[in-house]
């Protein structure tokens, strides 16, 4: 679940990650921690709510052009014998 809202009132934007039984996981980006000056295991507030924006990244034009044309789009794009890109 994407949610936003602050910890110790410094902006964060992270996904909840369920745990199984109506709980879910919490991860605290590390550059958040050294703001804090706070290590694993400390006591901080938090604030939460869902974040409703979207997080889908923005698609570069050239690639969403090749992808637009389909197999025709690959672009010289050649496959060795292991089907890897030559």
């Amino acid at each position: 679940m994407a949610v936003q809202g602050t910890v110790e009132g410094v902006p964060l934007r992270t996904t909840l990650v369920p745990r199984g039984q109506g709980c879910h996981r919490l991860a605290i980006h590390g550059e958040i921690r050294k703001k804090l000056r706070v290590d694993a295991g400390a006591v901080v507030e938090v604030a939460l709510e869902r974040d409703e924006e979207s997080r889908e990244p923005a698609v570069p034009p050239a690639l969403a052009d090749g992808l637009a044309a389909g197999p025709a789009g690959a672009g010289g794009v050649s496959r060795g014998d292991d089907g890897a890109a030559a």
